[in-house]
């Protein structure tokens, strides 16, 4: 997220002229090189920490009971799943009614209720064509949602969340 925002910063000075260019750009380099030696120290991506909400962790809390169900030997780390599920709402601009519609259709999945059975990869992609698990899970819903007919905001409307999708 820092790397992408300096990377940004950089881009819009393309537009400055002479001395502001050469300054911004030397900035924005200096900063990139001081990121990577960090990195390199502590052996890993350094980037901001996201802080869940209470809406974050009412879904989170829906997960873990998932969890609990399907792998009853595993303990789920609230804390963790929560700040996973901000992730994906900042990432994908999802609220909480969304959040929670994407948990019900997971559940109810013969292949997600197997493969997603905890929020934490949910943004990691493998293979060629850099789509995050999220990805095709929003896709599988989609087309349930076309399949079936109705709306999954009818289907699996509950009172006790925000609004629909942002």
């Amino acid at each position: 997220m820092i790397k992408d925002k300096l990377n940004s910063i950089r881009q819009r000075t393309l537009s400055l002229s002479g001395d502001e260019f050469k300054s911004v750009k030397e900035d924005v380099a200096f900063l990139l090189g001081y990121i990577a030696n960090l990195e390199k120290k502590v052996g890993g991506n350094i980037e901001p920490r996201i802080k869940p909400d209470e809406m974050h962790y009412k879904v989170a809390r829906n997960w873990a009971e998932f969890t609990a169900e399907r792998m009853p030997w595993v303990k789920a780390n609230i804390n963790v799943y929560a700040e996973s599920i901000a992730k994906v709402s900042l990432e994908r601009n999802i609220n909480g009614y969304g959040l929670n519609v994407i948990l019900e259709f997971i559940k109810k999945h013969k292949f997600w209720s197997e493969a997603c059975v905890s929020p934490v990869n949910l943004l990691h992609s493998k293979g060629g064509d850099n789509l995050a698990k999220i990805d095709y899970i929003l896709s599988d819903l989609k087309k349930e949602v076309k399949k079936s007919g109705a709306s999954a905001a009818s289907d699996l409307k509950n009172d006790s969340w925000d609004n629909p999708f942002k």
